[in-house]
């Protein structure tokens, strides 16, 4: 019982006792000397030795006092009026409960049920002796509490409900750290094959490939590598819209631009040798850049109606709230980029680069009988499109059906996806290339016509 509240109810407020009223200015036990003084018979009324019965008496006087006055002035009776007429209780008992006036024992107002409205005292057991800590007016709603302050056991306030306490749910520091680094070395592995593949783009090996077409590979790889630190900067820290667009953007025009090079190279192999009427064919690199730009108008054209019809915006989602050992209630917050269509975005897209893959593959398996290595990529692309159409597969998947919060094992699997991709075609595309410059050297690999063996009749242009 040590510690416990109770609480009680009081007619008078005890803070009355010592206030000076009226127009005497006196405290209520000078007043009621004085009248004892001038009444000097209430000394024989038991009942009237303290303050405590004399001002409860002279309120509930002056109550009936005050009301029957109200009754009588808004009505017009006659000598002979009865007490009893229920109009005229009626009225009264109106005007009881309309009265609100400072008495001796404090503030004389009643309830709708015609009971004094009371002081509530707050009180709290110490050392099996109630100590008064506190008071209510009902009639201010206002509470005071006195210079007693309340004691707790353990020094802090009981709580009343569960704390409840609200988590981010991001992504791990370690995830954010993995996923950026790995993504950085393959920047770093992108910048650096592009930059060999440019150096040595006059040697007849690099040249018949189109080095200005696997430079284009290469940066789309290294699009899709930032699309990754951007994926894992938004999932770590706060969510905003512009990285979600970032990400995107970067995702879908890195995509488009590797295999639209791709698809580039073998649609002019296949251009070139299945020229049945032997007539020459000349494909410049030119007309490659037109493909290639084709391809990414179209994904501008999807991305800039899905910002103007539909854009996209960063929505809060809450998880069930989950109670801990300490008896708190954890909630868990979810930001996510998203808008009312995502499903049917997404399907465009993955729709469009299926249809790329589906050309590219076909192009591939249509020049598999060439056999001038430098110049046909077809074997090395049907890898290519394997490797993605199992990755691209395994990255839907995971991005319908894992739920939100798993977000650290959902982002660094999409990530994944990404990076094996990217780096599956940057090492088919430019990884022979530079393995025969180490293996052979810049020289002999420049006069290795055993690898250009090409068919008579067909030019095989280099620029």
């Amino acid at each position: 019982m040590e510690g416990s509240i109770e609480m009680d109810t009081a007619v008078m407020n005890p803070a009355l006792v010592e206030t000076r009223i009226g127009p005497a200015g006196k405290t209520l036990p000078e007043l009621y000397r004085q009248f004892l003084i001038e009444y000097p018979a209430r000394l024989a009324d038991a009942r009237m030795k303290t303050i405590r019965g004399f001002d409860l008496r002279f309120d509930s006087v002056m109550s009936a006092a005050l009301a029957l006055n109200q009754t009588l002035q808004s009505w017009n009776y006659s000598d002979e009026m009865q007490l009893g007429n229920s109009s005229f209780k009626a009225e009264l008992m109106k005007n009881i409960l309309k009265l609100d006036f400072i008495g001796l024992s404090g503030r004389v107002v009643f309830d709708s049920n015609g009971d004094r409205t009371s002081v509530v005292m707050i009180y709290q057991l110490r050392n099996l002796t109630r100590h008064l800590v506190g008071l209510y007016d009902p009639i201010a709603n206002a509470a005071n509490w006195t210079h007693a302050n309340l004691w707790f056991a353990g020094g802090s306030p009981p709580v009343d409900a569960p704390e409840l306490l609200t988590r981010q749910l991001q992504l791990s520091e370690a995830g954010t750290i993995a996923l950026t680094s790995a993504s950085s070395i393959g920047i770093a592995v992108s910048i650096a094959t592009v930059a060999v593949n440019f150096h040595y783009r006059e040697l007849r090996l690099i040249k018949m490939s189109s080095p200005l077409v696997n430079n284009v590979i290469g940066a789309g790889c290294l699009m899709c590598y930032a699309s990754c630190i951007v994926m894992a900067v938004n999932s770590h820290w706060a969510v905003s819209t512009g990285l979600c667009w970032t990400q995107t953007a970067l995702l879908t025009i890195g995509y488009s631009a590797a295999f639209g090079a791709m698809l580039a190279k073998t649609w002019r192999v296949h251009r070139i040798f299945t020229n049945v009427k032997l007539r020459r064919v000349t494909i410049k690199d030119s007309h490659l850049f037109a493909v290639i730009l084709l391809v990414l108008a179209t994904d501008v054209a999807l991305l800039v109606t899905w910002a103007i019809f539909d854009p996209m915006t960063v929505q809060r989602f809450f998880l069930p709230a989950v109670e801990t050992e300490a008896g708190t209630l954890l909630k868990t917050v979810i930001d996510e980029c998203t808008c009312n269509n995502m499903t049917i975005w997404i399907g465009v897209e993955l729709g469009i680069k299926g249809l790329l893959l589906l050309f590219a593959l076909f192009f591939a398996w249509e020049t598999r009988t060439v056999q001038v290595e430098a110049l046909n990529d077809s074997k090395k692309i049907g890898v290519c499109v394997y490797n993605t159409t199992v990755m691209g597969l395994i990255g839907v998947v995971i991005l319908f059906a894992l739920p939100s919060s798993s977000q650290d094992l959902k982002v660094s699997l999409i990530a994944s996806c990404i990076i094996i991709c990217s780096s599956t075609t940057l090492i088919l595309v430019f990884g022979s290339k530079i393995f025969m410059l180490i293996k052979r050297g810049p020289a002999r690999v420049g006069d290795n016509e055993s690898a250009m063996r090409n068919p008579g009749g067909i030019v095989v242009p280099l620029s």
